[in-house]
């Protein structure tokens, strides 16, 4: 079989893997149940065909003599889909089990497959499935794309509805990404670009969501923890007229929900940190702006600082629309290495391979998951992100759509040995604070705000 080289995306889960004490850390697990009976087996034969139509899931990882990483595709096999029945226990006891298996790693790693889906029979007849995949082939929008072809291939067996369009082939997806980061022009532009990024307006400085006095002694950044990487994880519901609301400021004011959010959470590490004007959180970007991406699988992230400095007497409209022009700036540079681009912010300043500069992280997951028939869209559902028991960064904030679109989930994942749970309370209800004054007065000054929320 053909083998091809991995991509920046991939080798950015690869070396967080490598340098993680806990093997299941690229873990991603969710589950997705129906408030319905279930033909268990018409589910297995719909996980089956949508295995066979993802080519990105089929992908194995191979270990070349030279230690170099590099990936092939394998054709879909007749392996047995698992089930397991829970429905007799409790729901607090289906949970943890679900948790538990969220905790598996994947062993061997090289040559074998990183995917598994399990159906399953939950308590007070929820049914579904539960996906443990590895990062190295999914982010989060690959996942909601296959949930949602297991579901419609389902309902074409049983309920009759139209089967779903073909997917596009992770291949062509994969190779057009290779050849990008293969064009000498482009990558050295792209280096260049974060060579700047990196001198640009002096070193960064770490905030924290606790207040200032985190950093090193004496710097500018703080010491990544290595230790105890235990998780901490909870998730808030925003119902959906007030998240509706957030949608339509967002088009009223034509800006993107992804640079309000790094604006909310800009203005509450400003808040906790005496009105520092200088803050940076990180920005989680999955690279899909190709039509064929968005349905192609694999894993597409990578991530970069969003770095600001804006004075008290900016108002928050404009504090968004500066970030829009950083943002706009990244987004053109975003196929260079996550790595190569930290490591060159490193270096000029000084600091060591464990240094942070930001405290938290958000990913913004702008596709709900929405089948094309309607008449499937009326089903209850419900879905379950689990967390894999590791954390490697303080604080990681994943806003995402939930089912068909009724409101959203902040599923904060957070460093146990950093962050309590009130803390991340605190953090979620000024955040909403923030956000739900600035719509109501966009010219807010942040300084007002601070004082006012």
């Amino acid at each position: 079989m053909e083998q091809y080289p991995i991509t920046a995306a991939q080798r950015l889960h690869l070396v967080t893997l490598q340098n993680a004490c806990e093997k299941q850390v690229l873990n991603i697990c969710v589950s997705l149940f129906i408030h319905l009976d279930v033909d268990f087996d018409a589910l297995a034969r719909a996980v089956r065909r949508a295995v066979e139509r993802d080519d990105s899931v089929r992908v194995r990882f191979t270990c070349g003599k030279d230690g170099t990483a590099r990936q092939y595709i394998v054709p879909a096999d007749d392996r047995p889909v698992r089930h397991v029945d829970l429905s007799r226990m409790t729901e607090s006891e289906a949970m943890l089990e679900l948790h538990r298996w969220s905790r598996q790693p994947f062993e061997p790693r090289w040559d074998a497959p990183l995917f598994e889906i399990v159906t399953v029979a939950m308590p007070d007849g929820w049914n579904g499935a539960f996906v443990r995949i590895d990062h190295m082939l999914s982010d989060s929008c690959a996942m909601i794309v296959l949930l949602c072809d297991v579901v419609e291939l389902y309902a074409a067996e049983v309920f009759g509805t139209k089967p779903p369009a073909d997917r596009a082939p992770y291949l062509a997806s994969l190779q057009r990404d290779l050849e990008r980061a293969a064009d000498p022009v482009r990558t050295a532009r792209d280096l260049a670009f974060w060579k700047e990024q990196a001198e640009r307006a002096g070193e960064p400085l770490y905030t924290d969501i606790r207040g200032p006095g985190h950093t090193a002694s004496g710097a500018r950044w703080a010491h990544n923890e290595k230790h105890d990487l235990t998780v901490g994880q909870r998730t808030f519901i925003l119902e959906s007229a007030p998240a509706e609301r957030l949608l339509e400021f967002c088009e009223e004011q034509n800006i993107s929900m992804t640079n309000l959010l790094l604006m909310g959470l800009r203005t509450y590490l400003s808040k906790q940190n005496d009105g520092e004007p200088d803050i940076s959180v990180r920005n989680y970007v999955s690279r899909r702006v190709p039509r064929i991406a968005r349905k192609a699988g694999g894993t597409r992230i990578h991530c970069f600082p969003c770095r600001t400095v804006m004075p008290a007497d900016t108002s928050f409209i404009e504090g968004v629309r500066q970030i829009a022009a950083v943002q706009n700036q990244v987004y053109r540079h975003t196929d260079f290495d996550t790595l190569e681009a930290d490591r060159l912010r490193r270096e000029r300043w000084g600091a060591p391979a464990d240094a942070l500069y930001e405290s938290i992280a958000l990913t913004y997951q702008p596709f709900p998951m929405r089948m094309q028939d309607d008449h499937l869209n009326q089903i209850e559902y419900r879905s379950i992100w689990h967390d894999n028991g590791t954390a490697v960064q303080p604080l990681y904030l994943t806003v995402m759509h939930r089912p068909l679109g009724t409101g959203m989930d902040f599923y904060f994942k957070y460093q146990a040995a950093w962050y309590s749970l009130e803390e991340v309370e605190k953090l979620y209800y000024y955040l909403m604070r923030i956000l739900f004054a600035a719509v109501e007065d966009p010219e807010i000054t942040i300084g007002e705000l601070i004082r006012t929320v």
